[in-house]
């Protein structure tokens, strides 16, 4: 069963880009109550990364309101062919060659789903 689970999140990434508005609008109560699970494995270091990369990706289209970004589909694709880094790895900025945001960019939150 696990090995189908990333099967599934990107199955899901798919059909939710297609139908997520229409859901949206007649089952936003159920979609809290999933999207709040995806949140909660999303932030679970057990999980696969790639999993919880498939989680951000949901979380991030639904903040987007289901419209599809070619860019954001872009970093997910490359974000889901990277291996997680290792501890015995040092992640620490300065060893940190690929910078993701140019100068003067920021990282603001949506607070849609904030707590």
């Amino acid at each position: 069963m696990s090995e189908e689970i990333p099967y599934y999140t990107s199955t899901l990434i798919t059909k939710l880009k297609i139908f997520g508005q229409r859901l949206e609008e007649s089952y936003k109560d159920k979609l809290d109550k999933a999207f709040s699970y995806f949140r909660n494995g999303s932030k679970d270091d057990s999980i696969d990364f790639g999993i919880r990369i498939n989680l951000l990706h949901l979380i991030e289209l639904r903040a987007m309101q289901w419209t599809v970004c070619a860019p954001v589909n872009a970093y997910y694709l490359t974000r889901c062919s990277i291996p997680e880094v290792s501890d015995s790895i040092d992640a620490s900025p300065a060893s940190n060659t690929n910078v993701l945001l140019g100068p003067g960019e920021i990282i603001k939150s949506s607070g849609r789903y904030s707590s």
